[in-house]
């Protein structure tokens, strides 16, 4: 079990470091915006429900206060703490306009998502990468 302590957080920064990477590479994810705009708009765009493409029965809840509830069929399977931040896992990005989605359960685990977009330009769209490059997209 101590194994899969270190193992975690080792694939997690290497995931990071990836999409740090791929954000460097890609003058789309680094044009210069308001940071504290850009934030703000992103915190207003998650709000609401999502679908994980290709699967309309996974369903994901933003809240206004913070709460994610995830739902499969209509049915409430978990609910957990996001936010919207400039860093994961403690570490900043070299990039002051890179944002993340973090994620808490209730046991205090973070999973982050790096942010490509969410509903640019009214598409309906989020787009988030995870540590390992997989980019996740859902729809409105």
């Amino acid at each position: 079990m101590k194994s899969k302590k270190i193992i975690i957080p080792l694939v997690a920064l290497l995931g990071l470091s990836l999409a740090l990477a791929y954000t460097k590479m890609n003058p789309l994810f680094s044009a210069s915006k308001s940071t504290t705009a850009q934030t703000t708009n992103l915190n207003q765009e998650i709000l609401g429900t999502w679908h994980l493409e290709g699967s309309p029965a996974d369903t994901y809840e933003y809240l206004n206060n913070g709460v994610k509830n995830t739902y499969s069929n209509g049915t409430l399977v978990s609910s957990s703490f996001y936010e919207i931040c400039t860093t994961c896992s403690g570490t900043p990005s070299d990039d002051p306009t890179d944002r993340f989605l973090k994620e808490m359960d209730a046991d205090g685990f973070e999973k982050c998502y790096f942010i490509n977009g969410i509903n640019v330009d009214n598409s309906a769209i989020m787009s988030l990468m995870d540590d390992r490059g997989t980019i996740i997209r859902l729809e409105r």
